[in-house]
């Protein structure tokens, strides 16, 4: 009986722990969910509840809904989505507007529980009145210095107001681009719009100016039937007026940042016997060097140049700090930056550019020398060297017959900083690029105006060189490898690319790209490159 009661057991206890595996193996589960009903159903007219369901044909689950759900235009208030077993049910907080058409795009918010399989193409279209809007807008957002599709970004219609503010009002109708940047706003009341898009990297449906790319077209859309193949070039604008963010301030230095970047400044001293140094220490920084032992306020005028040549002037003081112990006025070490960088390949006209991170007070030029093929010295004249104003960057041009290499030295105590530090020896070797171990690189502009940049780009669009204003353009000494091809027409022949004005209506300078990759050979010749601003 013990045997038989001991053999009953065990198996009572194979099958319940059998019937807590789930079954292995089987096909995978690739279906999507189906949508199988809505309250209301799509296309409904004259709804006026708070309450929207929607089922499905199998057990679903929803991720990440506040995010995803897309409700145009705009509605009032908040909602709540509660999930149940093969459906959602979405409670409002207020009510829907009258006389209006909206639409609720889920994009991937609803996904099945065993697969994770997306929920595709589900949207809801219903009316608070009588009719349905129809009028649809689609195009396609892009990066233009890239030419590739802006993902993800929000593009919006907006009511046109004397007032419009879109860095404080939503849009009225909006979507997002998809991974090919195309979009489509569709069920649109037939009226006047301004279309903007936005890389809404916070996901507030606003725009920020310091942090965000903007896309816009110059004339008002008036959809009275369908538009498409709108394009909306994205770029970061620079048009904000410069500010004083920060002041921070030690015993020997006083460091005034920026809200943003600089390339320019001049300081005016309002007292001519505070006149100190100062340097330009990153492009969003100036750094005043207490050399004089000032110990009161120093009162300044700086006036500073943004990348779009944007001048503003702003009053400032400060004070240096006084020190309390000894560690309170130590000194930066003083360093270098050297361009180009060692192991970089170089070409025989070079220009190479030495950069401090305090002014210079002295500087002897005889110990600093540059050697072809590590033998012969190559002789400089003051027109071969070029201070900046702050006296912190200084540029060599070279010319050199090396075959090899090119040897850079800084000899012992040949620059002295204002704090009267020197550099230890310093020593970079450089070799020589090569016609026969690199190639070339050559087109045309068709129809241009004589005020085109061509840029040479690596594979991730970092800029290797660049030809001005030419219409046949040459790169010469191509290292082998992969490249892309970019044209920039400088309407105003600033000597950069100027990404517009959204204030002022202006639109981005235009900008070609080659998209088929550049392949680089040694001792090759590639031709035929050409961009037509006609296109």
């Amino acid at each position: 009986m013990r045997k038989i009661l001991g053999a009953f057991l065990f198996y009572i206890i194979c099958i319940s722990c059998a019937q807590r595996v789930p079954p292995s193996g089987g096909k995978k589960d690739i279906i999507n969910p189906k949508l199988v009903s809505t309250i209301p159903t799509n296309q409904s007219k004259n709804f006026n509840n708070k309450v929207i369901e929607l089922n499905f044909d199998e057990y679903i689950k929803i991720e990440n809904i506040q995010q995803q759900l897309l409700i145009t235009p705009t509605i009032e208030g908040p909602y709540t989505a509660k999930q149940k077993k093969m459906g959602v049910k979405i409670v409002f907080d207020k009510e829907f507007k009258e006389n209006t058409t909206y639409s609720l795009n889920f994009r991937s918010a609803i996904k099945d529980i065993t697969e994770s399989n997306e929920a595709k193409n589900i949207r809801l279209v219903f009316s608070t009145g009588n009719t349905i809007d129809s009028m649809k807008v689609s195009g396609k957002v892009i990066d233009p210095l890239t030419s590739l599709p802006q993902i993800d970004a929000l593009v919006g219609l907006y009511k046109l107001t004397d007032t419009l503010n879109i860095r404080k009002e939503k849009p009225y109708y909006f979507t997002k681009t998809d991974t090919l940047g195309k979009f489509s706003i569709e069920n649109i009341h037939a009226e006047k719009y301004k279309i903007f898009a936005i890389v809404d990297n916070n996901n507030n449906t606003l725009f920020n100016e310091y942090a965000e790319k903007i896309g816009y077209i110059k004339d008002t859309l008036n959809i009275n039937k369908a538009i498409d193949n709108i394009t909306l070039l994205v770029v970061k604008q620079d048009v904000l007026p410069i500010k004083i963010a920060k002041n921070k301030s030690s015993v020997n230095y006083n460091t005034v940042e920026f809200n943003k970047g600089i390339k320019a400044v001049k300081v005016t001293f309002l007292d001519s016997l505070k006149n100190i140094p100062y340097i330009l220490n990153t492009k969003k920084e100036i750094k005043f060097f207490n050399t004089k032992n000032v110990t009161d306020t120093v009162k300044v005028e700086i006036t500073t140049t943004d990348s779009t040549n944007l001048v503003s002037k702003i009053n400032h003081k400060f004070i240096f700090k006084k020190p309390v112990k000894k560690s309170d006025a130590v000194k930066e070490e003083f360093k270098i930056e050297i361009k180009p960088k060692e192991r970089e390949n170089i070409e025989q006209k070079e220009f190479y550019t030495l950069e401090f991170n305090k002014p210079i007070s002295r500087f002897d030029v005889n110990k600093v020398k540059f050697l072809e093929d590590t033998l012969n010295l190559i002789k400089f004249s003051e027109k071969d060297i070029v201070w900046n104003n702050n006296m912190n960057i200084v540029t060599f041009s070279v010319n050199t017959k090396a075959k090899k290499t090119l040897l850079f030295k800084i000899e012992k105590e040949a620059i002295f900083s204002v704090e009267n530090d020197t550099l230890k020896i310093t020593k970079q070797e450089n070799k020589l690029k090569n016609e026969e171990e690199t190639g070339t690189i050559s087109g045309e502009i068709l129809n241009g105006n004589g005020k085109e940049i061509v840029q040479l780009i690596d594979k991730n669009y970092n800029l290797i060189s660049e030809i001005f204003y030419q219409k046949k353009y040459k790169f010469k000494l191509v290292p082998p490898g992969k490249y892309f091809l970019r044209m920039i027409a400088d309407d105003n022949k600033n000597g950069q690319w100027d990404a517009g004005n959204m204030e002022k209506n202006i639109f981005p300078e235009k900008v070609q790209l080659i998209l088929k990759e550049v392949q680089s050979k040694a001792n090759f010749d590639l031709t035929g490159y050409d961009f037509d601003l006609k296109k």
